[in-house]
This record gives structure tokens, C-alpha cells and sequence, in this order.
């Protein structure tokens, strides 16, 4: 019965963002609040938008609710002229009209209605065109990022609502139920989970193999550290990396996953038919995935049969450590443990509100809802000792105990023990994303440079790639 699941197949930039009508190209936003499209096009639509809004966040550090939620507030779930022609969600308007900016690829003249200064009157503008969905949720995210108006909101990060209730404080938006109907969305469709990222650009396993994940979905790998010495491990479209225990596994655009042992572009098995959404390795060799429908598989070794379903379709987050440690958050927020491949004997290890969850060494690892991030070892309910005030976006573990977080401005501590204290700073506010494993420390800075070092402290880091974002 466990195959089963492989059988069903299953202000210049902007313009002053704050003058833009959510009115654009003639849809009106709060329709996809009072009136929305029918319930196939609303899944549909969050099912690719979700995703897309996880690189920016990412990259950008703006919550992927907020994302999703605006970009179905102003693009009338994705049926806009704008959006439909030009991938363009948020109406982002070009500097010039021959000036996309870096991450559009043209311009083009829509005409639009502008109410500064008044009265409300029809003008040609020139909109951004992106290639693709994914490209105009970046283009959004760096726009808020790189804005001072915006700057507060981002102390808010693990608070969609009150980060969205920053930005148009800001004045991204004059209307005054901006900010409630884009919360309205969020909770509707529970955005929420989308916040929970469980891939990263880069990894790093038990036996020090470094992988990292290009912008154009080509994956890359290496040991040891340096900048050169990688190679080519896929062609482009793979979305999603993990290693660990020398296994290599990546999740294709479709949701397939593959799986390899050893570094090189060949060798690669197909381990499971399309529609998975998120996998991780252990150092053991045990791997995990997790299916559209929120259910758990696992399974030991290279190959496409023995999966065994772990848990029912309730499950949004997985990780598992170099012994075997196999956690999931839960829908609600709520975080389970055990060891052993099959469907039961999980415990509960917290109430709901956990936001993301790492495992290794035996070490358990989490970040609430409040951005804090606690830590224990052992498997059980209790045992949590608190290792941060709130304010932690990102959060990783290694298997010799070394714990990587980033803070909401981009900032990276690190440390070894479990407690409050003992925190060192590892970087500037630069850093897009984390890893470590083995000893060595991985990050990925704002520029899209990925470094490495294999010690405790600010200095000593090595740039490993050129720009891979």
C-alpha cells in the first residue's frame, strides 16, 4: 500500500509604491477579497505562488504570505492584464521607460490611472515584464528590501501581520483596509504555511559535501573549502537540495526526486514519480519526503521502491539528523519526533506555533512563531531550553552540535552548547541563507555569493562561488 503514492502521479524604482492604485490596468484588488475566482483557480494559483514567494523570502527576508497575499490582492488571483501578459503581480512600474531594472527583462506602456496629483486621471505608464512568476515575487521583495521607507517592517519578519501592517504604514497603499484584507488572506488560505521554508540554496552534508542550487535550478557540488573545485551535477530545473551521509538528493521542478552517491553529473536514480514538495537526508542514509497532500514517506538507500508511509497527510515541514532523528511540524505548528522508519510511535515534542524545525547530532532545534529559537537533546515534550531572544528568521544545526541562526536584519551567531548565552556574531547583516554540518559553516550573502569556513567567529570566512542568485 505505501507505492501507492508514486502510482497517482499526482521612490524611482517603484514610482513611490505608495502612489499605485491597487485599481491597476483595470482590476480592481479588493475583488479577490469580496468576489474571488472560482476555487480551482485559487488552488492553482497558490500552489505555484507559494513556492515562488519562498525564494524572495529567502533572498529578501519578506514573508511568503505576504507575497502570496498581495500578489492575489493586486493581481485579482493572477487574472490581470499585467500579470497575465507580463508576470507582473504588484504592478511594478519601470524607472524609465527603457529602465526594467535588474531583475525584469522590458518594459511595457499600459494605461493607468494615477490621483497624484488630483484629480484621478488616465496616463500612460511603462509596467516591468518579467519572465517569470517567481522573477516579479524577487523584483517585489528587493524593492521592499532595499527601501528605507520600508526598513521598519522588517523587525517584523516572523509577524506577517504586523510586518504587512508596516508596509502600508509606510505608504504602500492608501487604502485603509489594505492591510486587513491582506491578513484576511493569509488566514483564510492559511499563507501562513508557506513561511516554513524547507529548502535552501545551500547544504552542506555529514562528510562535507557542499551543494549549492543556481538561480536557474543547476545544482553544483564540491568538498572542501574553497572557490574552486566544483562540479556540474545536474542540467537546469531541479528546485530543491539536500545531502547528507554522502547521499545527494534533488527535487526537480515537477516534483520528482532523484537520489546519488558520489560527486559527478551522472548517476542519478529516480526515487519517486512527480508531486513531492520537500525532501531531507540523514547522515545514516535515511531519507524523507513529503508529498502534495502533507504526508510523510521514508526509506534507506538509493532507488525508486521501499517507501514506507511515516505519518497521515497532516505535515508541512520535515527534517532528519545524522542518527536517524526524523522531526515534522504539523499543520498547527506543532513539532513531532522519533527514530526508526514507520508509521508510528512519533511523540510530541511541542505545543503548536513552531515555525521551522532542524535536527543533528541529536540535537533538536526550532524557531517559534515569535522568532525565538529553542533547543534540547533527546527525544520527548519536554527538556526546551530557550537559546535567543525573538527576532531569529533562519535556523540550522550540525551533527558536531554547532548551531547556525540569522537574525531579521541578515546577521549570522553561531555556537555549540545549548543555552541562552555564548553566542558569537559570524557575520554582517548580509546573509540571505545558512547551513552547517561536519564543521563547516555555509552561508549565502544578499549578493548571491556563497562562503565557507570551518571555525567559530567573525573572520575567516572563504568565498566560494561567484553569484549564484
Amino acid at each position: 500500500m505505501h507505492q501507492l503514492i508514486f502510482r497517482r502521479r499526482a521612490s524611482r524604482a517603484r514610482t513611490a509604491l505608495a502612489a499605485l492604485c491597487l485599481t491597476l490596468i483595470g482590476v480592481a484588488g479588493a475583488s479577490a477579497v469580496d468576489a474571488p475566482a472560482r476555487a480551482s483557480t485559487q488552488t492553482d494559483f497558490i500552489a505555484v505562488a507559494g513556492p515562488a514567494a519562498q525564494r524572495g523570502q529567502v533572498e529578501y527576508q519578506v514573508p511568503a504570505s505576504v507575497t502570496v497575499a498581495q500578489a492575489i490582492l493586486e493581481s485579482s488571483w493572477g487574472q490581470s492584464n499585467l500579470s497575465v501578459r507580463d508576470k507582473n503581480y504588484f504592478g511594478i512600474k519601470c524607472a524609465t521607460a527603457n529602465d526594467p531594472g535588474p531583475i525584469a527583462v522590458g518594459c511595457r506602456p499600459y494605461p493607468t490611472e494615477e490621483c497624484v496629483p488630483a484629480p484621478c486621471h488616465t496616463v500612460t505608464a511603462s509596467f516591468r515584464s518579467y519572465a517569470s512568476m517567481e522573477d516579479s515575487f524577487r523584483d517585489h521583495g528587493k524593492l521592499l528590501r532595499e527601501s528605507a521607507r520600508y526598513a521598519n517592517a522588517f523587525k517584523y519578519t516572523t509577524d506577517p501581520d504586523r510586518f504587512i501592517y508596516e508596509v502600508w504604514k509606510a505608504g504602500y497603499a492608501t487604502d485603509p483596509a489594505y492591510p486587513g484584507k491582506v491578513t484576511k488572506l493569509m488566514r483564510d488560505y492559511d499563507l501562513y504555511r508557506f513561511n516554513a521554508i524547507t529548502s535552501s540554496p545551500i547544504a552542506v552534508g555529514s562528510d562535507g559535501t557542499q551543494m549549492i542550487l543556481t538561480s536557474g535550478g543547476t545544482v553544483l557540488a564540491k568538498q572542501g573549502i574553497g572557490l574552486y573545485g566544483w562540479t556540474v551535477e545536474t542540467d537546469p530545473g531541479v528546485k530543491a537540495i539536500a545531502t547528507s551521509g554522502g547521499v545527494q538528493m534533488i527535487l526537480t521542478a515537477d516534483g520528482t526526486v532523484l537520489a546519488k552517491t558520489g560527486i559527478g553529473l551522472y548517476g542519478w536514480t529516480v526515487e519517486s514519480d512527480p508531486g513531492i514538495t520537500a525532501i531531507a537526508v540523514g547522515g545514516d542514509g535515511t531519507q524523507l519526503i513529503l508529498d502534495a497532500s502533507g504526508t510523510v514517506w521514508a526509506k534507506k538507500g538509493v532507488g525508486l521502491y521501499g517507501w514506507t508511509q511515516e505519518t497521515d497527510a497532516v505535515v508541512k515541514a520535515i527534517a532528519v539528523g545524522s542518527d536517524g532523528t526524523q522531526m515534522i511540524l504539523t499543520t498547527d505548528g506543532t513539532v513531532l519526533a522519533k527514530q526508526g522508519i514507520g508509521l508510528y510511535d512519533w511523540t510530541v515534542e511541542s505545543d503548536p506555533g513552531v515555525t521551522a524545525i532542524a535536527t543533528n547530532g541529536g540535537v533538536q532545534v526550532i524557531l517559534t512563531t515569535g522568532g525565538s529559537v529553542l533547543a534540547k537533546q533527546g527525544i520527548g515534550l519536554y527538556g526546551w531550553t530557550v537559546e535567543s531572544d525573538p527576532g531569529i528568521t533562519a535556523i540550522a544545526v550540525g551533527n558536531d552540535g554547532t548551531q547556525l541562526i540569522r537574525d531579521g536584519a541578515g546577521k549570522v551567531l553561531a555556537k555549540k552548547s545549548i543555552g541562552l548565552y555564548d553566542w558569537t556574531v559570524e557575520s554582517d547583516a548580509v546573509v540571505a541563507a545558512v547551513a552547517t554540518n561536519a564543521g563547516v559553516q555555509l552561508i549565502l550573502d544578499n549578493s548571491g555569493h556563497v562562503l565557507a569556513k570551518d571555525t567559530i567567529g567573525l573572520y575567516g570566512w572563504t568565498v566560494e562561488s561567484d553569484p549564484i542568485r
